[in-house]
């Protein structure tokens, strides 16, 4: 049912007599294989976060993503939300368009305001807040007059 052993070029590696043997190896791999990944992570993790206190503007808004997401770190969108403001403030569209959804139709709701970043980010050519701006013109919505063509 189990290998006995395992060879390389005829010379004996290990010895698979008993099939726990076998399980104990192949978990050890893994949790290794869990630890380096882990360790990894935790070295982007503070890497990145040593950029964004920098003032690194896409490594903020990377930094805000993870706190929203829980990746990496812990989920805390209070953290999240101060790192997307500070990406945002630099004017990095990713963070300005997230700001908007999130005035607009998140947690901050202030419609106004999500229009305001959504016009910033629109004028540093982030094509989803482009598209998002033409419909509110297209539509009259959000706080805009409807585009009369």
């Amino acid at each position: 049912m189990f290998p006995r052993d395992f060879r390389l070029n005829g010379n004996l590696l290990m010895n698979f007599r008993h099939p726990l043997v076998t399980v104990v190896l192949i978990f050890a791999v893994a949790a290794a294989i869990a630890c380096s990944l882990v360790s990894a992570q935790t070295q982007n993790f503070a890497a990145l976060r040593k950029q964004a206190k920098e003032g690194n503007a896409e490594a903020q808004y990377e930094l805000a993503k993870d706190y929203y997401t829980g990746t990496g770190v812990s989920k805390d969108s209070k953290q999240g939300l101060d790192w997307l403001r500070k990406s945002a403030d630099q004017g990095h569209p990713g963070a300005e368009f997230a700001l908007a959804v999130l005035y607009r139709k998140g947690e901050l709701k202030d419609p106004k305001q999500g229009l305001v970043w959504l016009q910033k980010s629109a004028a540093h050519n982030n094509a989803a807040a482009e598209y998002e701006l033409g419909c509110l013109f297209r539509d009259g919505e959000g706080g805009v007059s409807k585009n009369p063509h």
